[in-house]
This record gives structure tokens, C-alpha cells and sequence, in this order.
């Protein structure tokens, strides 16, 4: 029987705990000078060979180059969570103090059961007791180790004054996701994590844009397939800055959001909507906070970010008359900087290009203006939207309805919903003149303005 990832994934880490039983029990021969275990060295213990077991787990391994040190430090710290009866090995106490041997490092858990390994357990039981080894398991949580700056694992909190080895060894939810689920999902969407993915169902083939956009959008994806070959192959990295950052302007409903989303699909890449209002706090600092979140996750998994309704947040900066006023500035001059930074795509969208402010303008590499679409684009949105289901009635024109409304693609979208409700509630499948002409009005009516 062919096995899955799960079974795959499985049978790898049992290899590894194994792996790590024997080192325990290794390093424990060793340092109380008792009866010698099967191997004579820690070099000769067995281990797995992540290459042979093909699943995401073993992938990341080798993807990121991780040595038997970072393999070692990883399984120690899921021993908990796979097997808590291997921490019970630690629970040797020292008989003059009675208390746990500091050497080994382990923690008690707040439950008073487990023992939970520390820095200090990885690197003595790695390496054995030599002091100068300890630095290379402190490096990891370093912020540009692989293992933090993925998210795999931290060291948890210690006391005024205490070694940071102690700290115990926290598995993170991106790691558990690749143990238990074989995937890493997205952050789940809340106050402490304010932005959501965002997809869509329709393909470049249902846009109806002007031509000037199409070749704009067409840029951005040129970037998103080749600014690799450019940075690193053509030698321009030292030269430009990361990342590319484009501004969508224009009025409601003109396909912002629909191309941001377009844009992700067609590359592959996940895109994920920053909330505004989740983001700005009142409360000083905070919003940098709530930006750090979205920006680390972000750079980790290379996602595309869009800024719907910018100005909220990117608007112009105002005049310093107070602190408030100097807070907010200096939250401008941080989410420029952030942006700046990132080396994937970031997407603005506003409805007004004049209400931002002019220090992000001018570092964008495209502006693109979504203008109302014109009569010839109307009447294929109008097409386009109509279901399959309805018949259009015989009084019903509809190059004379995009000829006679100026609407957007959304308002098109909203009215041929609105007609088509009101005609099932009717019981027919006949889409009347009138039907329609009411649901223009209604989109009018919402826009405050009048037919």
C-alpha cells in the first residue's frame, strides 16, 4: 500500500525520537560513568536519512539546510508533544539539593507533570558538558536563524537575571502545522493577526478593463515571475531596493480588489487584505505592533499585501500641533520604512491618488489610474453578468442600458443580482426592462446619487 504524507511524516519522526532515546541514554552512560551503552560515540547512533521520507516536514529540512544540530534541537523540542514519556529521563534530581540536576536544563511544566526541555537540555545532551558549545544552540533563536525567522520555535521567557539557555524550548504553531496537518496555514484572522486572504473565482478572462491597465497588471506579474533573474542572476540587488509596490486608484467598484486578488492567483502566491480599522489604535505604539505582526508573517511565507482603503492609514501627514499629531506622523514614517523593506509585493488601493501621502507616491512603480468603465466596456460587464438561468425579455436592451447608466463593474454586478432575486421571488425567469432599471436606481440610491 502506497503511504500518504501523514504516514510518511510519521514514520520519519519516530526515526528521530528513537534517535533521540538513544542519545539520551548515551549521554547518560557518559556522565554518571555507568555501564556503556551500545554505541561508544554520539557520532555512531543511528539516525534517519530525511531524503528517504519525502513529505513537507523532511522537505523544510533540506531546504534550509539543517544539520544534524538543528534536527536535533527541532525533535527535542516535539519530544513533548510525539512522546511525553521521553521527558521523563530528565527527572534526575541532584541528591545533596535534592533538586533537578541543573545541568540537564529541563523545565517543570505548569501542570506539574511534564518536564519540558531547554535550550540547556539540547546543547548538553548534543554536545555533552562543554560550556562553549552552548552558543550554537543560542544562535538559532538568533533573528536570522532559519528556525526563528520561519517561526518554528522560541525560547520561552526567563527570570530577572537568569541564563537565557534556560529558556524553554516552545514549539511554535507553523512547525505543529507541518507535524500534524502536513501544511502551514495562514495566521488565523483577529486582533492579534488583522488580515485575512482573500480569493476569487473568476480569471483574467472575466476582466473587463481598459487596455492601459491590462499592460500595467501585465508589469506587475513580469516582476513577480523574473525580479529574481534581475536581483540575484543580472547582479541588481545591489542596486535597487527589494520588493515592488504598486497604487490602485479609482472609484468604488472598478476591479481594485478583483485585480489584487487576480494577481495572486495567476502567480501563485497567497493575498492577504490588511484591515485598517484592526490596525489603528488610539493607543500609542500599537499600531506599529499590529503592523510588525502582518509584515514578519509576511516575509516569511511571501505573500502579496493589500491595503484596501490606504489613505486611512497612508493618508497625508498632518502638521505637529500636539503629540497625537507627532504619533501618527512617526506611524506614517514606520509603514513607509516596513514597506520600503519588503521584498514581495505591496498593493494600495484608494478611491482618491491626491489623498495619500506624497512620500509613498513617489516611491511606487506603478500608479494605476481604474477608471469608470466606458459604454463598450458596460455592455460587456452587462453580458457577462447576466446568469445563464435568466432570459432576457424582449423590451430589454442592453447596449441601451449601458449607454443610458454610468455604473461600475461592482454596481453591475450588484444590480443584476438585486433583478434577478426579485424576478425568482416572482416565480418567472423573464428579466424585465423594469427589473433592472429598479435595481439601477437602487445602486444610485446607494451612491447618493439620483437616475
Amino acid at each position: 500500500m502506497v503511504k500518504g504524507p501523514m504516514d510518511i511524516t510519521a514514520d520519519f519522526l519516530n526515526q528521530e525520537l528513537t534517535w533521540l532515546r538513544e542519545s539520551l541514554r548515551f549521554r547518560y552512560s557518559e556522565y554518571f560513568n555507568t555501564q556503556p551503552t551500545t554505541y561508544t560515540t554520539f557520532e555512531e547512533i543511528p539516525k534517519p536519512v530525511p531524503a528517504d521520507f519525502p513529505c513537507l516536514y523532511t522537505e523544510m529540512l533540506i531546504e534550509q539546510g539543517f544539520g544534524l544540530l538543528e534536527r536535533y534541537v527541532l525533535i527535542m523540542a516535539l519530544a513533548p508533544h510525539l512522546d511525553p514519556s521521553i521527558t521523563e529521563v530528565f527527572n534526575i534530581t541532584n541528591f545533596e539539593t535534592n533538586l533537578l540536576m541543573s545541568e540537564f536544563g529541563a523545565v517543570k511544566g505548569s501542570n506539574g507533570v511534564l518536564l519540558m526541555p531547554s535550550a540547556q537540555t539540547a546543547a548538553f545532551f548534543f554536545f555533552g558538558p562543554d560550556i562553549a558549545t552552548k552558543v550554537q544552540v543560542l544562535a538559532m533563536f538568533e533573528i536570522d536563524h532559519p528556525i526563528t525567522y520561519l517561526q518554528l520555535l522560541e525560547l520561552g521567557p526567563v527570570g530577572v537575571g537568569e541564563p537565557p539557555s534556560f529558556g524553554v524550548l516552545v514549539v511554535k504553531p507553523d512547525l505543529l502545522d507541518l507535524v500534524w496537518v502536513h501544511r502551514t496555514r495562514a495566521p488565523r484572522f483577529g486582533s492579534d493577526f488583522p488580515a485575512k486572504i482573500i480569493h476569487t473565482r473568476l480569471d483574467w478572462s472575466d476582466l473587463v478593463l481598459d487596455s492601459r491597465v491590462f499592460k500595467q497588471l501585465e508589469d506587475i506579474l513580469t516582476w513577480l515571475k523574473f525580479h529574481p533573474v534581475l536581483l540575484d542572476d543580472w547582479g541588481m540587488r545591489r542596486m535597487v531596493k527589494p520588493g515592488y509596490r504598486a497604487l490602485f486608484f479609482g472609484p468604488p467598484g472598478t476591479g481594485k480588489t478583483l485585480c489584487a486578488t487576480l494577481l495572486g492567483k495567476h502567480a501563485g502566491l497567497e493575498v492577504f487584505r490588511i484591515d485598517l480599522s484592526m490596525i489603528v489604535s488610539k493607543y500609542i505604539g500599537e499600531t506599529e505592533k499590529n503592523l510588525a505582526k502582518v509584515f514578519d508573517a509576511a516575509e516569511r511565507k511571501n505573500w502579496i499585501l493589500f491595503f484596501d482603503e490606504a489613505d486611512a492609514l497612508f493618508g497625508k501627514r498632518t502638521n505637529v500641533q500636539d503629540s497625537h499629531d507627532r504619533y501618527a506622523n512617526q506611524e506614517v514614517s514606520y509603514l513607509l520604512q516596513r514597506v520600503e523593506e519588503y521584498e514581495g509585493l505591496v498593493l494600495l488601493a484608494t478611491n482618491l491618488r491626491s489623498n495619500l501621502d506624497d512620500a509613498f507616491t513617489r516611491r511606487f512603480q506603478s500608479v494605476i489610474h481604474f477608471p469608470m468603465p466606458r459604454q463598450e466596456e458596460r455592455i460587456q460587464l452587462w453580458r457577462q453578468s447576466i446568469p445563464a438561468a435568466a432570459t432576457l425579455d424582449n423590451d430589454l436592451d442592453l447596449g441601451g442600458i449601458a449607454m443610458q447608466y454610468e455604473l461600475s463593474g461592482g454596481a453591475i454586478v450588484n444590480a443584476v443580482q438585486y433583478a434577478c432575486l426579485q424576478t425568482i421571488k416572482e416565480g418567472s425567469n423573464v428579466l424585465t426592462k423594469k427589473a433592472l432599471v429598479e435595481a439601477i436606481k437602487r445602486e444610485f440610491h446607494k451612491e447618493g446619487k439620483t437616475v
